[in-house]
């Protein structure tokens, strides 16, 4: 029973995430006055569906996914009316296609927001040091605030996390404040612990301080956004590199069952736990579907802005004809991804269950 309500649940997220995406496309398209066909939660046959204002509104039997279909978005007409898609200016287009991805960011500051206040912020100060490892050799002190790693800033303790997680075993170059208020920069080389299987400098996090007052909630929440957008990028850029296999992509139904076995840790500590362990999923997913939908490739909405930007450059409309080809290549591509990471979610499935 807890299986199919964390199964639910799961989706239910996943599910508003998509909303809030597409929501995001219909509002700037009913801004610039684009007419709106179509309004669907899910793929596939639909389930149910009213029509309002000449825009249909449906839900979908497949939870996964959703779209926002404007009025002569893929066509290649001669004549256009002046609610098709094709017939605003470039600039127009340009903010209804990357309107999505924007509220998908809109909706991790919110859920950011949220947990700030229920958990406080992971400030990038030293709690502690593991003796005999590289940060305490090196003079680090607990009470020492680590400002940049690798020159880059540091807003939380998870910003070091993230350069051991992307840089394993490179030397790492911390600038910090000493707890008397002094600047000082040092390069740490992380050590391999066995038991533990990664790189570790040797620093603990002082843990999480209440978040005070309006202003830092807006600078820790915006900070949060800019995280977890930060993770996404590199992970992209390690597939890109080669050093993640695209085996270890994962499609909606390995989010599900990630989002399910993190509601199982956390039921132990309560609803509280659960409800901020969705939250927290929330974010990361959030946050990673915006990346996501603004990389330049035929057929996401960030390819698509990519050739309305040149079309606003060069000042003349592109080829309707071969711009239609060129997305619907990348849209067969695109769901060729999504088979070949749905059959890698089952078999890790079926793996973890022992079928």
């Amino acid at each position: 029973m807890q299986q199919l309500i964390n199964v639910i649940l799961s989706i239910l997220l996943f599910g508003f995430i998509i909303f809030f995406h597409e929501l995001g496309h219909f509002l700037a398209a009913r801004l610039f006055g684009v007419g709106v066909v179509s309004f669907s939660l899910g793929m596939g046959p639909k389930i149910l569906s009213v029509e309002r204002g000449g825009t249909e509104y449906a839900i979908r039997a497949v939870p996964f996914g959703g779209f926002c279909a404007m009025c002569g978005e893929d066509e290649a007409a001669e004549k256009l009316s002046p609610d098709d898609f094709n017939a605003h200016a470039p600039w127009q287009r340009f903010l209804i296609l990357i309107a999505g991805a924007c509220f998908n960011f809109l909706l991790a500051f919110l859920f950011a927001a949220v947990l700030l206040v229920q958990t406080g912020v992971d400030k990038p100060y030293i709690g502690k040091l593991m003796p005999g490892m590289p940060a305490e050799a090196a003079g680090l002190k607990p009470g020492d605030r680590i400002l940049a790693v690798n020159g880059s800033k540091a807003t939380f303790f998870r910003d070091v996390s993230l350069q051991l997680q992307f840089h394993a075993g490179e030397p790492v170059t911390f600038r910090y404040e000493t707890a008397e208020g002094e600047l000082r920069t040092v390069t740490v080389t992380p050590q391999y612990l066995e038991e533990q299987g990664g790189y570790y400098t040797g620093i603990v996090s002082a843990g999480s301080t209440p978040v005070k007052d309006p202003l830092s909630l807006v600078y820790y929440a915006a900070g949060e956004v800019n995280l977890n957008i930060r993770m996404a990028i590199q992970s992209v850029r390690m597939l890109v590199k080669g050093a993640v296999s695209p085996k270890n992509l994962t499609g909606p139904v390995g989010i599900v069952q990630a989002i399910s076995d993190n509601m199982d840790a956390a039921r132990p500590y309560g609803l509280r736990a659960v409800l901020l362990s969705l939250l927290s999923f929330g974010l990361l997913l959030s946050a990673n579907l915006g990346v996501m939908n603004l990389l330049p490739l035929p057929a996401l909405d960030g390819g698509r802005a990519l050739l309305t930007a040149v079309e606003a450059v060069i000042r003349r409309p592109l080829n309707r004809k071969i711009e239609a080809m060129v997305h619907t290549a990348g849209f067969a591509l695109l769901m060729g991804l999504m088979l070949y990471v749905l059959w890698n979610d089952v078999m890790r499935i079926v793996q973890h269950t022992g079928f």
